[in-house]
């Protein structure tokens, strides 16, 4: 059995996109502008709850009502908003159309990370951000983004228990890259830092794999209607994720890259450019985590 990494001994991974971060925030400014967000920033509970893509239009027309209300009640929320930093998170392999968000990669503190979240990167329901399927948001090929989370050896408490799944290696979903469709998955990688001695010191990693194909998200609402991805009444009103254990193989990211599936933004490129290959070139098929990928079968370790 493998022993895990102690979760104090970091950095396990290297930073690929270090280059490209992002500070619009001083810590001085930064901390009580967190403080306001965190203690007066959430929507309506019923607001959050329509958040759904068969409510989106509804969603949208009543997010911007309560946004044209809470920019002039609550306006140094707004400012902690409208600062944070605008990344690249993906490029269309079908239309190079750049998928983006607003992260705010200073800290982990309104992060939320769970496998059942796929419409934005920062997955908080309560952030007012648009999301995938929302106009504007990358292109008609996009459906999906998968986010994790590697403290990559430092500890952290900017981030609740319960806003983070046991999820710290990133892997394909192999439902989203079925045989039968030319679906592809696109991944890259973002420093977070957290405060230290007044500054801002990259710590943690986050990594994300967005996907694609030529039907969109009409391709991820019947997949997701199928039986097998309906969580019963109790699992519904806790963290269960409506997706099975992925298996050995979907951690196997060189393996996607080779076979034509798994993409990436270059962070060598000043750009982001997108990246198909070779797999020698593929930044992140070595990831280190607490929780470990799967082995592969022994006989597959034999023979192969």
């Amino acid at each position: 059995m493998r022993t895990p990494p102690d979760p104090t001994t970091g950095p396990w991974n290297p930073f690929p996109s270090l280059a490209h971060l992002q500070i619009t925030f001083t810590p001085t400014e930064y901390a009580p502008l967190l403080q306001s967000v965190e203690a007066q920033s959430d929507p309506p509970v019923s607001l959050i709850f329509m958040n759904t893509l068969r409510d989106r239009a509804a969603y949208r027309h009543k997010l911007a009502l309560w946004e044209a209300y809470s920019r002039q009640a609550t306006p140094r929320i707004w400012q902690y908003w409208d600062q944070l930093p605008r990344y690249v998170v993906a490029r269309c392999p079908f239309c190079a159309t750049p998928y983006s968000e607003p992260l705010d990669t200073h800290s982990l503190s309104r992060w939320v990370f769970h496998p059942n979240r796929q419409d934005a990167v920062l997955a908080d329901g309560r952030a007012p951000i648009a999301r995938i399927g929302d106009p504007g948001v990358g292109c008609a090929h996009l459906f999906a983004v998968h986010t994790f989370l590697n403290r990559n050896g430092t500890a952290t408490t900017d981030i609740g228990h319960y806003d983070i799944y046991r999820e710290d290696i990133p892997y394909v979903r192999p439902e989203y890259l079925p045989h039968d469709m030319d679906n592809i998955a696109v991944m890259t990688s973002f420093p977070v830092c957290r405060i230290e001695a007044d500054r801002f010191v990259p710590r943690h990693l986050v990594y994300t794999l967005a996907y694609y194909g030529p039907e969109g998200l009409a391709f991820r609402e019947r997949e997701l209607a199928q039986p097998q991805y309906q969580l019963s009444a109790e699992d519904s009103a806790g963290f269960a994720s409506i997706f099975n254990n992925p298996g050995w193989r979907a951690y196997d990211l060189p393996y996607w890259v080779q076979h034509g599936r798994l993409q990436w933004l270059d962070p060598t490129s000043p750009d982001l450019a997108l990246r198909a290959g070779p797999v020698a070139a593929f930044p992140y098929g070595a990831i280190i985590g607490t929780h470990g990928a799967p082995r592969p079968p022994l006989w597959v370790r034999l023979f192969l």
